[in-house]
C-alpha cells in the first residue's frame, strides 16, 4: 500500500531552538535511495574529523541520513501496527529523560480509502488530527510548497500539551514519491 514517511522532531519549547540547527543538518542530509544511489559509506575518521555526524542507512526502507556522533540510535520493531511503523529514533543522551530531544522517522501505511492525493492534503489531515486529538494544539508554521531530497514536501510546526502542564514543540515533515508518500 501507499506509505507516508515522516520525519518528526519534538522537544520542550525552550530546547527546540537550541537543537534546531542540529536537527536541520539531519533533515538536510536525508536521502531517499533508489536504484541509482547506493547506501552511503564514510570512514570513522571522516565522520569525526569533518562534521561530528555519522551515517544511518536503512536499506529496507531506502533511506539514509546523518546523525550526531554520540546520539543514541534506536531501531524499533518494524512490524506494522494498525497504521504506523516507527523505523528509527535518535536521542541526545545528554538531555536526560522525558520529551527533551527526540527525532524519529515513522512510516504510516494507508489503506486505499485513506491515501492522500498530495502533500497539501496530508498537511490538512495532520492539522485536523492535531485539532481533534491534542490538547492546546497550536500551529506555528505550515507549508506544503517545500522539497526534501528533491521531492514535494509538507512541513508543520506546532505546540501541544501532552500532559497537564507539559508543553512540547513538534516539527513534522513528509513527502510523496511515485504515488507513495514518504
Amino acid at each position: 500500500g501507499t506509505k507516508l514517511y515522516t520525519i518528526g522532531f519534538l522537544a520542550k519549547p525552550h530546547q527546540y531552538q537550541i537543537y534546531l540547527p542540529t536537527i536541520q543538518k539531519m533533515i538536510d542530509s536525508f536521502e531517499i535511495l533508489n536504484s541509482e544511489n547506493t547506501i552511503k559509506t564514510i570512514s570513522d575518521k571522516e565522520i569525526n574529523e569533518t562534521n561530528g555526524f555519522q551515517v544511518y542507512n536503512n536499506s529496507n526502507y531506502g533511506i539514509s541520513m546523518n546523525y550526531p556522533v554520540g546520539w543514541e540510535k534506536i531501531e524499533n520493531d518494524t512490524t506494522p501496527r494498525d497504521y504506523d511503523i516507527d523505523v528509527v529514533e535518535f536521542n541526545n543522551p545528554d538531555c536526560g529523560p522525558g520529551y527533551t530531544v527526540d527525532f524519529s522517522i515513522m512510516i504510516r501505511l494507508y489503506t486505499e480509502d485513506l491515501i492522500p492525493q498530495n502533500v497539501a492534503e496530508e498537511l490538512e489531515y495532520v492539522i485536523d488530527r492535531g485539532n481533534l486529538y491534542s490538547t492546546d494544539f497550536n500551529v506555528i508554521e505550515s507549508n506544503s510548497n517545500i522539497t526534501l531530497s528533491g521531492y514535494p514536501t509538507y512541513k508543520i510546526v506546532w505546540t501541544e500539551e501532552i500532559t497537564e502542564g507539559i508543553i512540547i514543540k513538534v516539527m513534522e515533515i513528509g513527502t510523496i514519491i511515485d504515488g507513495s508518500v514518504y
